[in-house]
């Protein structure tokens, strides 16, 4: 990943560096599901960059609960927020309750997929983190419109005060 990219932080533990000593190579990527239970050809959703050291620790089990496990929360987070972000780009078509990050995060990664196991262990914990994480992402962006809805208000106004104020014949009955 990141074809040229010589040297960056690992994002699950922000400690150590991923390296790649040829010019070509790209970054390491870790399976999101272990390799042992991952199906399919891989992709954005099943592969995220990582140190070696990360990678080796998170064993056989899928990294959203090595990062819960390991107390990493903000790199947990990061993590659902990317996966969720390409799921979202890639089907846009899908209706919106299919789209709410736990629902995404449970399709990809739970136990419905992997009843052989490699799917989320701390599935009620990540996923009510993944909850959480949507709604504050839908309150940023209520927010965000409500300003832009008052700066229109505000220009609307202005524009009013411009618009020079007729004086109305009287209504004769």
């Amino acid at each position: 990943m990141g074809t040229g990219t010589k040297e960056a932080p690992c994002p699950l533990c922000g400690i150590n560096m991923i390296q790649c000593p040829s010019k070509r190579c790209g970054l390491e990527l870790a399976h999101i599901v272990c390799e042992k239970y991952f199906m399919g050809e891989p992709s954005p959703l099943s592969l995220y960059p990582s140190c070696v050291s990360c990678n080796n620790k998170c064993g056989e089990m899928c990294i959203l609960d090595f990062l819960f496990v390991a107390g990493r929360g903000k790199q947990l987070e990061n993590l659902l927020l990317s996966v969720h972000k390409c799921f979202v780009m890639q089907n846009r078509d899908l209706e919106r309750g299919q789209l709410m990050m736990h629902n995404v995060i449970n399709h990809l990664y739970g136990w419905e997929r992997y009843k052989a196991g490699g799917g989320l262990q701390n599935d009620w914990d990540i996923l009510h983190i993944a909850r959480s994480l949507h709604m504050q992402q839908l309150n940023e962006e209520i927010l965000a419109l409500n300003t832009k809805m008052q700066q229109k208000a505000h220009e609307l106004e202005a524009l009013a005060k411009d618009v020079p104020k007729r004086r109305r014949p009287p209504i004769l009955f």
